[in-house]
């Protein structure tokens, strides 16, 4: 068995750290399940989980760690979540076109799929409400539906990054060799 020496600031740390990821997880979850529209304090919590976090990081000593390693693989990872972005992006899109189609029986039990659209159909729609209202210009449907692609494609892309670096961040965080016993 292999015993670390924490101090208790470390612990304190962690703890706070694994308070703001328990937050922001459980924000996450009430976020995904709003049935109203939001407002400035539905992402109030947000901000405390983030902040959490980072007085956990710094507390726990792995802001260092952090930042060291950082820098040794942001291209790989962004190429990699833009990859990825793309594809769930594209496998979701090609899913609720040819699986799902204009069945609404279908339609009905996927919606939580075509919730996960919503975030990218509702920029398309103020786009080109925008765009008739204000400029005076009807804008093409296809085009927006290209930009709202695009813009959902950097979403699950931004996701994706998060994820791996949080992965990369525990395996290198498990790597390193324990500390000698005292």
């Amino acid at each position: 068995m292999i015993l670390h020496d924490l101090t208790s600031r470390q612990l304190v740390g962690n703890l706070t750290l694994t308070a703001g990821i328990g937050l922001l997880a459980l924000w996450a979850y009430y976020f995904v399940s709003l049935v109203r529209p939001t407002d400035v304090w539905d992402l109030s919590p947000l901000s405390l989980a983030l902040a959490l976090i980072a007085v956990g990081v710094r507390f726990a000593g792995l802001g260092e760690l952090i930042l060291g390693q950082a820098a040794v693989s942001y291209k790989r990872d962004l190429v990699l979540a833009l990859v990825l972005g793309t594809l769930v992006e594209l496998s979701l899109w090609a899913f609720l076109f040819f699986v799902v189609g204009d069945d609404p029986d279908s339609a009905e039990r996927w919606i939580a799929l075509e919730r996960l659209q919503e975030p990218g159909v509702k920029m398309g729609l103020a786009l080109f409400r925008y765009s008739y209202s204000h400029l005076g210009v009807r804008l093409d449907p296809y085009a927006l539906s290209v930009g709202v692609l695009l813009v959902l494609t950097a979403i699950w892309s931004s996701a994706a990054f998060a994820l791996l670096r949080i992965a990369r961040f525990f395996g290198i965080r498990r790597a390193e060799p324990a500390a000698p016993m005292r």
